[in-house]
């Protein structure tokens, strides 16, 4: 049995376990077109959101969409969807409606034309209505709330449009918004007004995700992958670290290949935010207690991943994105083991060998050119 509570075991014990890592990449990779990293460009003031189009017919019509007295309506869920970074709360029994965003919250009743848009009475064109036990609200109407546009054709078609601005995320009770376009940050608890709570340099114009992360009482975690380029090769991968109700720190890194870009999330109890090729260990109070500088280290220039960390034993266990040779750093001792070249036989490294000398040859070209 190894012994866990000394270096050399727990040296050990990560040699042992990437040797499955190593050989699944080799088997994986080993055909695959590896892809030179791009540059990361400075982040710009603000990035364009190209809007998502919708078309009705009224035609055809049915419970998710339907005329009534002249009036397009367009039920809940559809709405949902369409208008994705709104958080919507519908109350049955009250029959109450609330739409939360950043700058803007509608509260509106079934059956009335009443409405309150942030904490100001407005009468609306038609009021929300239920069809076959379904919620449904004038499209247009809505559309004045929610920023969208709306133009119908000779036919009678109507095409619908609306930028989704913001990546949003959170638990039941509390919400985050993300600007995709100037990384401004809102915040709000349960049906509030969203308040802005920083800025970050977020950008996030093609294809986005977002996940939330729960650190503690008072703090938070949002992560923000933006995948871009064509075939979507290109990802920037931001955190954004909040802590008593405001963002007080970030971290960007960008990858541009085919390969796995996931590093762990958290070690020692501390968060792992990868800005740029600075390794950060995070305290849930937002305080760095670690830095690595992982092109030193790891001693090759490009982007890494994270597989294992501890700053308490001073090893890391890394992988530069471009060559993916996995790489065993003992920080104190000063090393660095490649361990393919420790696990592989000559004839099995020559796949990696010649990846890494791909991967060279590219760089050297394209400083020449």
């Amino acid at each position: 049995m190894l012994n866990y509570s000394n270096k050399q075991g727990i040296k050990c014990f990560l040699i042992a376990m990437s040797l499955l890592t190593v050989l699944a990449s080799f088997a994986g990779q080993a055909t695959a077109q590896s892809s030179s990293a791009a540059a990361v460009a400075s982040p710009v003031a603000t990035e364009a959101i190209t809007p998502t189009s919708w078309c009705f017919d009224p035609k055809h019509q049915d419970n998710q969409f339907f005329m009534k007295n002249g009036i397009a309506y367009i039920s809940f869920k559809p709405l949902s969807e369409m208008f994705s970074d709104l958080i919507w709360t519908y109350d049955s029994k009250k029959g109450q409606l609330t739409i939360v965003g950043p700058n803007r919250k509608l509260s509106w009743k079934v059956n009335s034309k009443r409405a309150v848009f942030n904490g100001v009475p407005r009468t609306m064109s038609a009021a929300p209505t239920l069809k076959n036990g379904t919620l449904a609200l004038p499209i247009r109407d809505l559309l004045q709330f929610v920023g969208g546009n709306i133009k119908g054709y000779p036919d009678g078609t109507m095409n619908v449009s609306y930028a989704v601005l913001n990546v949003v995320s959170g638990n039941t009770n509390t919400h985050y918004w993300v600007r995709r376009d100037n990384g401004i940050v809102y915040m709000n608890s349960g049906t509030d007004l969203p308040h802005t709570i920083g800025q970050t340099n977020v950008r996030a114009n093609g294809y986005y995700t977002i996940h939330f992360s729960n650190l503690s009482n008072n703090s938070a975690m949002l992560t923000v992958n933006h995948n871009y380029g064509e075939p979507s090769m290109g990802n920037d991968i931001y955190k954004v670290f909040i802590h008593n109700g405001k963002v007080i720190r970030e971290s960007k890194v960008s990858y541009y290949g085919m390969f796995p870009t996931i590093s762990t999330a958290q070690v020692d109890n501390m968060s792992v935010m990868l800005n740029g090729s600075e390794l950060q260990l995070v305290n849930t109070e937002g305080i760095v207690k670690q830095r690595y500088d992982l092109k030193k280290l790891g001693g090759i220039d490009e982007s890494y991943t994270i597989e294992y960390a501890s700053a308490l034993d001073g090893i890391l266990l890394i992988r530069p994105y471009g060559t993916q040779s996995l790489l065993l750093v003992d920080v104190k001792a000063g090393t660095r083991t490649v361990l393919y070249q420790e696990l592989l036989s000559k004839e099995a490294q020559a796949p990696f060998e010649l990846r890494i000398m791909t991967r060279c040859l590219r760089r050297l070209r394209i400083s020449v050119l």
